[in-house]
């Protein structure tokens, strides 16, 4: 068997194990995984017969589907993909760049995609491909759904053949995925007006709610959804908050115009 036939993933958080049971579900337990990332690892390395637990499911085969290795080792995959947070997506790559396969697909699952691409484009080996992509769902929104089939993500080609692009296009939607392929401006602009402004709503108002519980019991349909959706988002770290404000370039607009809108209308309601 070819050494580099199996996914490398570097980064096992909440999304990287989300990222994982997907792979592993999709792919029926034929996809192999390697998985690097530096607490996970560790302790299955220093206790094997723990190394199952760190999977979302346990498979039933006398071996797992998903291996707990080094960096150089996950990064010798057929495909590698980077599901770690955005500011630490260059540490991610430097670990990895050394070690990969020629011709491998080198791929991200960041909330922004201007910069991470930039960062893969000067830092890979020119002999490898890469694909931007951007699942447009979580963890939580997979299980409110009660799985990820109807939810789009976002693919941005940067460097690699047509025959790739569609190859992983059609594994995707044969996951139930809706595909968009499109540049990393455009998401970064789209993102900025849509995730980047929910997050911000969000952590305003678990703020506000921190300072002043407010009861949920007299409330109307329409802002107890609301409250729901916006409860789901708190459950991100404080770094994807940060990373998905200070990286993506358009972001910074989009919020200022937010918080300018705001100031005016509470200026109109505080007039006599």
């Amino acid at each position: 068997m070819d050494d580099t036939n199996f996914v490398g993933v570097f980064g096992y958080g909440r999304f990287g194990k989300f990222l994982c049971d997907e792979l592993r579900r999709a792919g029926s337990g034929n996809v192999r995984i390697r998985v690097y990332d530096p607490v996970a690892t560790r302790d299955a390395q220093a206790a094997p017969k723990f190394a199952e637990t760190w999977s979302a499911r346990a498979t039933g085969k006398a071996k797992a589907d998903i291996e707990f290795v080094s960096a150089p080792e996950a990064a010798r995959g057929a495909i590698v993909v980077f599901a770690v947070p955005i500011s630490d997506l260059k540490g991610a790559v430097l670990a990895a760049a050394p070690f990969m396969s020629e011709g491998a697909i080198v791929m991200d699952a960041c909330s922004v995609k201007i910069k991470p691409l930039e960062v893969m484009k000067l830092l890979l080996p020119p002999n490898v491909e890469i694909l931007g992509a951007h699942p447009l769902f979580g963890p939580d929104s997979a299980q409110a759904n009660r799985g990820i089939r109807g939810f789009k993500v976002v693919l941005c080609p940067v460097r690699i053949s047509a025959d790739h692009v569609s190859t992983i296009r059609g594994f995707l939607e044969k996951a139930g995925l809706k595909v968009i392929e499109t540049t990393p401006e455009a998401h970064d602009r789209a993102m900025a007006g849509s995730q980047a402004l929910f997050h911000l709503v969000a952590r305003a108002v678990q703020e506000l709610e921190s300072d002043n519980p407010a009861s949920q019991e007299i409330i109307t349909p329409g802002p107890s959804r609301l409250f729901e959706d916006l409860k789901i988002l708190q459950n991100d770290t404080a770094q994807l908050f940060l990373d998905i404000q200070r990286e993506n370039p358009f972001a910074r607009e989009v919020r200022e115009k937010f918080v300018s809108r705001l100031v005016e209308i509470n200026r109109t309601l505080n007039q006599d």
